[in-house]
């Protein structure tokens, strides 16, 4: 298709949209003569082969498209000069069907052309069918199902024992101060294999709010558990109540916050706490007069006493177990 082709197409157009959208609302739109000057500067350069012809065709295809299909005319009303959406629906005139159809089979098309465009969006990212096969094989929702590793029946201690991952950090501590065994895996950022692993070995069940690490293959039954609570609170409620935990008032603070370790039995006079802290925990004066009993932790030696904080925790955790 030759350039005079082209801009015969554009003239009409151009007095179809002038014919058909002469007014907007009451108010008397101009066409703007500025939107064929690029079509035209494409059309009158000369013509060097069909390579030209047809990236020129493209660019002055996407200003005829342009020009009945945009933001291009301007209306006046009471004097103010605004740009106003213009779209010319109206079917193609006989002039127009004339034009197409003598001239329509030798407009060359690219291959790129002929294919559908798609979205360059990002899409919903799919799961693989292995991995949601093995959600539902777990349980859809992390339902608990099952004896747990610690359970007499599977060669345990019948003990209950978690492994928390670092999302639910605060959950280990409410587990500790409830007398629950709650530990924390070997290292600060650990692989998804090495809590599955240490989870195996300790035969612990791994509480986590990652969703990911359902998918796991190499992940054995009733080894996982995906906490469903946000507040930790209502986390250690839902642990006591999945894993059936019996949880007494003389359980509460028996075991270190801190690493999880147990208490040294017989508890230390203010002398033998004094002499276990130096160089390792300042103890304030104040408790010197009080005649408190103080605990050391046998695995990190940390020393606790039942001072007024002591208190407070007891009657917390009274209160969310409902321990009455």
């Amino acid at each position: 298709m030759d350039a005079q082709c082209l801009l015969q197409i554009f003239d009409v157009f151009k007095a179809k949209f002038v014919q058909e959208g002469a007014t907007h609302n009451g108010a008397t739109v101009h066409y703007s003569s500025n939107m064929n000057l690029g079509l035209k500067e494409i059309l009158e350069k000369p013509d060097v082969g069909n390579k030209i012809i047809r990236v020129e065709l493209h660019k002055a295809l996407d200003i005829v498209q342009a020009t009945v299909s945009s933001e291009c005319c301007q209306s006046i009303v009471d004097g103010i000069v605004s740009r106003i959406p213009c779209r010319n629906t109206m079917p193609m005139d006989e002039l127009l069907l004339k034009i197409v159809k003598k001239h329509g089979e030798k407009i060359l098309l690219r291959e790129s052309d002929r294919k559908p465009k798609t979205s360059k969006g990002k899409g919903k990212r799919r799961l693989p069918v292995v991995a949601i096969n093995r959600e539902k094989q777990l349980g859809n929702s992390s339902d608990w199902q099952g004896p747990p590793p610690w359970d007499s029946s599977l060669g345990g201690d019948g003990c209950p024992k978690f492994l928390c991952d670092v999302m639910v950090e605060g959950l280990a501590k409410h587990l500790r101060c409830v007398g629950i065994d709650a530990a924390n895996p070997y290292s600060k950022k650990p692989e998804s294999r090495e809590l599955i692993d240490q989870a195996s070995k300790e035969k612990r069940v791994l509480l986590t709010r990652d969703a990911k690490l359902l998918r796991y293959q190499y992940l054995i039954k009733n080894q996982i558990y995906r906490v469903k609570s946000l507040l930790k609170n209502e986390q250690l409620l839902e642990v006591i109540e999945v894993f059936q935990l019996k949880i007494s008032e003389d359980q509460l603070m028996s075991r270190c916050t801190k690493c999880n370790g147990k208490f040294i039995q017989k508890p230390l006079t203010t002398e033998e706490a004094v002499e276990a802290a130096k160089g390792f925990q300042r103890i304030p004066s104040c408790l010197f007069d009080k005649n408190l009993e103080f605990w050391q932790c046998m695995d990190c030696y940390q020393l606790y006493w039942e001072g007024t904080q002591y208190q407070n925790a007891v009657q917390k955790f009274i209160d969310v177990c409902k321990l009455y």
